[in-house]
């Protein structure tokens, strides 16, 4: 089995030696049928920024969505059907991501904006256990040489998990993890 790390690129910083590299100009399909095609993955680590639809801005994130900013059309509820191309194929999905699992207010609940309803179904459609915070997710991306005084780009690094983290299940229900 295989660990395989899929970066978009808005995400800021190097990604991890080896992984797939993705931005607003590929599209959600060639990414799902490229790991479709692959042997079956134990872990498939996604680096990307989360959105809610907080900036209004369209090119990253409709207001009315929440999801994650991954290829041109971001995986949201309106097409997380998409990955069940991936069903048999993948043991467990971390996202890596700022509150995917988020759904700000009772009033969210099954609309576009149910971060909670969206890693549900990428676990349902994929049979693959999903990893997922409610909050924000703090990294480092630069290194600073305290001899040379020069500050380089670094390799992205997560650190430790921000807030709560959950395991979403394919069969349905979730459990806390921290």
């Amino acid at each position: 089995m295989t660990n395989i790390v899929v970066h978009d690129r808005r995400l800021e910083g190097v990604p991890p030696a080896g992984s797939i590299q993705v931005d607003e100009t590929i599209p959600l399909n060639k990414l799902l049928s490229r790991l479709s095609g692959m042997r079956r993955i134990s872990r498939l680590a996604i680096m990307c920024h989360g959105g809610h639809g907080e900036t209004g801005d369209p090119r990253i994130m409709s207001v009315n969505d929440t999801g994650l900013l991954l290829c041109r059309e971001n995986l949201t509820l309106n097409n997380v059907a998409q990955t069940r191309v991936l069903r048999g194929k993948v043991e467990r999905i971390i996202l890596y991501v700022c509150s995917p699992a988020l759904t700000q207010s009772n009033n969210e609940r099954g609309t576009a904006r149910d971060g909670w309803l969206l890693c549900q179904s990428l676990a349902t459609y994929t049979g693959a256990h999903v990893v997922a915070s409610t909050v924000t997710q703090n990294y480092t991306r630069n290194f600073h040489n305290l001899w040379t005084r020069l500050t380089t780009e670094g390799v992205i690094d997560f650190g430790h998990w921000e807030g709560p983290l959950w395991e979403f299940a394919p069969g349905g229900g979730a459990r806390r993890l921290q």
